[in-house]
């Protein structure tokens, strides 16, 4: 049981969402009388991540085998700037993971009395894992050592910032954030203004490898 729980606290499966309003239906619905084409906005990622490149070749096959749709591709912060933005109406579709789909929909968390019932989960995709990284040779070795040390949580709005505040207010640790987008973070950890960065992918995630190939990283655990 403990092996499985541990499992369960460290994988986060990833989903591709959508919220079907019955706005939209009217209007996909006249976008089709009118052009023959149903336009589809649809939420990635920050791009240099492999969930960018997975939502885009996955617009162009959807694109290429429905002749009456149209799928855009939008770069976003991350999870919860999709499923917000959905809710907003400016996404029809979204790239989405468990918990930011669960607290939006139940209404609880960061979705507090602001409930997005009318989501729906399209399909599954993968399991993703939290990359915690720092700099080979900063000294620091644990997350314990972090403290005081200036760190990126993730990207600004997406589901990683929001694992890592919670992780460390729960088991104490105390870096000093630096919020950024992703690009924004790697480029800062190049040049040493912060000692590390994290993000929540798949193993290999494209900007950790990318990265470690200028500055060696080191995955803390």
């Amino acid at each position: 049981m403990m092996a499985k729980e541990k499992r369960y606290r460290t994988q986060k499966g990833c989903l591709l969402v959508a919220v079907l309003l019955f706005s939209f239906w009217i209007g996909a619905g006249i976008t089709l009388a009118q052009e023959k084409k149903i336009l589809l906005r649809v939420g990635a990622t920050p791009s240099g991540t492999g969930w960018y490149f997975y939502t885009a070749q996955t617009a162009t096959v959807l694109s290429q085998n429905l002749p009456n749709v149209e799928i855009s591709v939008r770069e976003t912060g991350g999870t919860r700037e999709n499923v917000l933005r959905m809710g907003r109406k400016e996404l029809e579709m979204g790239f989405s993971e468990a918990l930011v789909s669960h607290e939006a929909y139940r209404g609880i968390g960061r979705f507090k009395d602001k409930a997005i019932s009318d989501q729906r989960l399209l399909w599954n995709i993968a399991t993703s894992y939290m990359h915690w990284a720092v700099a080979q040779g900063s000294g620091i070795k644990t997350f314990e050592d972090l403290t005081g040390k200036i760190f990126n949580p993730s990207t600004i709005g997406g589901g990683g910032e929001y694992i890592t505040e919670k992780v460390f207010e729960l088991l104490g640790f105390k870096p000093k954030f630096h919020r950024a987008k992703l690009a924004d973070a790697v480029e800062a950890f190049k040049d040493g203004r912060i000692v590390g960065f994290s993000y929540n992918g798949t193993l290999p995630t494209p900007i950790f490898v990318e990265t470690h190939a200028s500055r060696p990283l080191l995955l803390l655990s």
